[in-house]
């Protein structure tokens, strides 16, 4: 409700907390570049707590911002990143096919185990619209429930 009030996001969007007291926000590209994921590959927390860099990807929250137009896709990319290179790369992808301001869904991925999400150490989300809607280049959103299981470092050497 604070980032309504304070005009940040839309009254409609305010449910974006599904877990009070936030959530995250991932901001679409409004300069015209293209956002670029940062990874660092810094493992001395995680290691030091006996856990692996790698995890499963069990589910999350979403929602699109603001009116969004039928046909509006969101996609989801894991990948397994291992010395440099793609190991596995996963990707899923949900279409809105009601435009309009969207509730907030949960989207479980652990019913995929054994084919999808696991063992990953860089997960990315977009949401892009419609072609005929391409003078965005992606769309905002809210993320909250994010629901990640840390693998133990032993599995993941």
């Amino acid at each position: 409700m604070a980032a309504a009030s304070l005009g940040s996001i839309s009254i409609h969007d305010a449910d974006c907390a599904s877990s009070q007291p936030n959530a995250l926000f991932g901001a679409g590209t409004r300069t015209g570049h293209k956002a670029r994921s940062r990874w660092v590959a810094d493992t001395t927390k995680l290691h030091s707590a006996g856990h692996s860099e790698y995890f499963n990807l069990n589910g999350f929250r979403v929602k699109p911002l603001g009116e969004v137009p039928r046909g509006l896709v969101l996609e989801i990319f894991a990948w397994e990143i291992h010395d440099s290179e793609a190991q596995n790369v996963y990707n899923a992808w949900i279409a809105y096919t009601e435009g309009g301001y969207q509730d907030m869904q949960y989207y479980n991925f652990t019913m995929f185990r054994g084919s999808w999400g696991e063992k990953v150490n860089m997960v990315e989300i977009v949401i892009r619209p419609p072609d005929e809607h391409q003078e965005e280049v992606d769309w905002a959103f809210c993320l909250d429930d994010l629901g990640i299981e840390f693998l133990d470092r032993r599995l993941g050497e």
